[in-house]
């Protein structure tokens, strides 16, 4: 399986993860915007954008890993991202 498919394939599962890990649970809508306003999602005025998605390289070696050695996507990525 090539690169480009690999990453088809986590890119989807990375990104939920990601903003999962970044939803406003404490209230602190401030502080939590600008991190999705890092990641691409948000405009500077803190409003929802589409933007393309960045490369994710480091996760998708992290999973890439994982499952080279046999191990469960589910269990990595909290790790991957």
């Amino acid at each position: 399986m090539s690169i480009q498919a690999h990453m088809e394939r986590y890119l989807p599962l990375i990104e939920q993860e990601l903003r999962d890990a970044l939803s406003d649970r404490s209230g602190l809508q401030g502080y939590y915007g600008m991190m999705r306003y890092h990641m691409g999602w948000l405009d500077a005025g803190l409003q929802p954008i589409s933007a393309p998605q960045g490369k994710r390289l480091r996760p998708v070696l992290c999973l890439l890993a994982c499952e080279a050695v046999g191990g469960a996507l589910e269990h990595a990525l909290p790790a991957a991202v």
